[in-house]
């Protein structure tokens, strides 16, 4: 019962902490467990600028397959499969890309934080609206990564509504290309409310 109550209050004080921080703490323990947007397979994401705008490489080796793809942000892009005994080759075509411009997205400068909201009923999302929100998490977290735009980094609720936190490369292409994605959908609700700086 100890244990129990010892949460009750580190979740407390979590909630207390600036937005910002919340989010940090989210992509730490993501970091940790190892959940990402690829956490089904081992992947690679490259960024490149270039004179028409910046350009991704994107590469997972999944249980069955491996999925490949190569364009510029902000266009969804044609997933190229491959079978599993082409790992190798594929992967060493995508790290030979490093010496031609390409930064691994570990180290590209360019993130921005972009946070997408919806309301929940009560000060705090229900379960089935967070099942909703999850839902949309898995989503979204395609459409980005399709698009080379970035990918969800975390969630949180409060105050009335639910978040996704999404890390992204152009914040404007995405907030267009967003908003765009999930009109006319059920996950219309769902709003852009700011953009800050990922430190």
């Amino acid at each position: 019962m100890y244990w129990k109550l010892r949460l009750l209050i580190a979740y407390i004080k979590i909630l207390m902490l600036p937005f910002t921080a919340v989010f940090a703490i989210m992509r730490l323990i993501n970091w940790v467990t190892g959940r990402t947007a690829d956490s089904g397979g081992d992947g690679v994401t490259l960024y490149r600028r270039s004179n028409d705008g910046f350009e991704f490489v994107h590469a997972v080796a999944f249980k069955d397959q491996i999925l490949e793809q190569r364009g510029f942000v902000g266009e969804e892009t044609p997933r190229t499969y491959h079978p599993l005994d082409q790992r190798d080759e594929v992967f060493a075509r995508v790290d030979a890309l490093l010496n031609d411009g390409f930064v691994n997205a570990d180290e590209f400068d360019g993130f921005r934080s972009l946070e997408i909201a919806a309301p929940v009923s009560e000060g705090f999302a229900s379960g089935k609206e967070f099942d909703f929100r999850n839902e949309f998490w898995d989503v979204l977290d395609a459409f980005l990564a399709d698009t080379g735009l970035g990918s969800v980094i975390g969630a949180s609720s409060g105050s009335g509504t639910m978040e996704l936190e999404t890390e992204v490369v152009d914040v404007e292409k995405a907030k267009s290309a967003i908003v765009e994605f999930i009109q006319g959908t059920k996950f219309a609700s769902f709003t852009i409310m700011n953009s800050d700086p990922v430190y």
